[in-house]
């Protein structure tokens, strides 16, 4: 966060932040007057009305790749789309795009078996958002230089979307071009389509 937003958010009183995170943010329900923005963030003016989240991801780092461990390989990468208030469109079908559009390495398949799953938002065991009943799931094989889309139905109320896919460590694949030690899945994106 910019020190000049968290500034203002230390001096104002009810006052949230909306930011843009990889390709789908994290919003505040409801029309407030903006009182700040810059290229990633806004400050808006709450007046005494609740906060409520209406969506957000996890687990894609700021380039938009999710990551597994590098130093176990078997464990997948993980992102999730939490979609907590279904009015004013966040019903249809999630659009969740998987790619290594950007990572073509010559002569080589990569791990990249993707899982897809959806279902119902429940509050976990670990109190942390979960999947309390899958809905629908797709499993996609994701290669170098590639991109695949999943489209799934959502259901009608709270939903969150799962995405877990097989890793691979650039610079062990092409030590030449990259110096890239993370274990990385795919650049994921989640969108909604009514």
């Amino acid at each position: 966060m910019q020190p000049a937003i968290t500034a203002l958010i230390a001096a104002c009183s009810a006052v949230t932040v909306t930011s843009r995170v990889g390709t789908a943010p994290s919003t505040a329900s409801g029309s407030s007057p903006t009182v700040a923005r810059n290229d990633d963030e806004t400050l808006v003016r709450l007046d005494g009305k609740p906060i409520r989240l209406r969506a957000n991801q996890t687990g894609i780092a700021a380039d938009g790749w999710t990551t597994g461990d590098a130093g176990e390989p078997s464990v997948p990468a993980r992102a999730a789309y939490n979609r907590f208030d279904v009015s004013h469109g966040g019903t249809g079908n999630v659009v969740v795009t998987l790619s290594r559009a950007v990572f073509c390495p010559k002569g080589v398949r990569l791990p990249g078996v993707a899982r897809v799953r959806i279902g119902n938002l429940v509050r976990g065991p670990d109190k942390q958002p979960a999947i309390g009943e899958v809905t629908g799931s797709e499993t996609a094989y994701v290669p170098g230089c590639g991109t695949r889309t999943v489209v799934l139905p959502t259901p009608d109320g709270p939903w969150r979307a799962e995405v877990a896919i097989e890793t691979f460590v650039p610079r062990e694949v092409d030590p030449e071009h990259s110096s890239d030690a993370r274990a990385l899945g795919a650049q994921v994106g989640f969108g909604i389509q009514p």
